[in-house]
């Protein structure tokens, strides 16, 4: 997330089903609008020569807010394709 020259990060994993859950710093939970500063981006993806890798380059992706109640907020970033051919299992 990025809110004038100050950049904060933090990381997570994907489930089974492509959905993670991250915790965000102290600093940047406040924030209003904070899918306006913050980007999902990949890490680490299957390689190109794996049997399932990504269907197209996969640029930062903004987030949509879903839900806010409780003090927890949902966002969604849509859908990623990934090319599945024989032998790879998502």
């Amino acid at each position: 997330c990025r809110r004038g020259r100050k950049t904060v990060r933090t990381e997570g994993l994907t489930d089974e089903w492509g959905g993670f859950t991250i915790e965000l710093p102290s600093e940047i939970h406040a924030w209003p609008m904070l899918e306006a500063s913050c980007k999902v981006r990949f890490l680490q993806m299957p390689q190109i020569n794996s049997s399932c890798y990504p269907g197209y380059h996969i640029d930062p992706t903004s987030m949509r807010e879903l839900s806010n109640s409780n003090g927890s907020r949902v966002y969604d970033m849509g859908i990623v394709w990934i090319r599945n051919l024989a032998g790879c299992s998502l």
